[in-house]
């Protein structure tokens, strides 16, 4: 389930290519693979993260409850490293990347049917790396989530129930922690991260 038509049928062609997996069903929005998976209730489901309506991990979330048995992998562009936490924390099967070599893909499916959690090889390596987000408290990415909304110290504190001066030192050691020195920076690494989403 992909929102690009081309990717998608790139993806069709690569698995009625292995003749070992029978495609029963394509998307392109996360509404859509929701309502597919709980009708089907496939063996393996395969998603993209950044979809319309739902993301990958909402549609992974919700299939769950419907369809438990089915297993869930993730085929994504350039995934942050904390994204790539955030899913396997979540239960996702497997991770892997739109570059991943097609035989490698299918093997990876293979694993992922066998109940195995798989990732390509550029994904594992991605997963031994820091992340960065187990690093945020609570409340620290409760200001993040507020200067992200455009608020200001005063604002957020009025939301959060905290002084102005608190907001300020949140904002201090989100910069900290994220090695950045402006607003700006702050909300690119952010959301490059997948720490909060657009």
């Amino acid at each position: 389930m992909d929102d690009h038509a081309i990717t998608v049928g790139g993806l069709v062609q690569v698995l009625h290519d292995h003749k070992s997996f029978e495609v029963v069903g394509t998307s392109t929005s996360g509404l859509e693979a929701i309502g597919l998976a709980r009708k089907l209730a496939p063996d393996l489901l395969v998603l993209d993260y950044a979809m319309p309506d739902a993301n990958g991990l909402e549609v992974f979330l919700e299939v769950s409850r419907w369809s438990p048995g089915t297993r869930t992998a993730l085929v994504t562009g350039s995934p942050s490293v904390d994204l790539l936490h955030r899913l396997r924390d979540a239960g996702v099967h497997g991770l892997f990347q739109k570059s991943t070599d097609p035989a490698l893909l299918c093997a990876g499916f293979k694993r992922v049917l066998a109940g195995e959690f798989a990732a390509c090889p550029v994904t594992e390596l991605q997963l031994g790396k820091a992340y960065v987000s187990k690093g945020l408290s609570n409340r620290e990415t409760e200001v993040l989530k507020c200067i992200a909304m455009g608020l200001t110290n005063a604002k957020s504190a009025e939301r959060l129930n905290i002084s102005p001066k608190t907001v300020d030192s949140h904002r201090t050691a989100l910069m900290r922690k994220l090695g950045v020195n402006s607003t700006a920076s702050l909300l690119i690494r952010a959301v490059r991260e997948g720490l909060i989403d657009i």
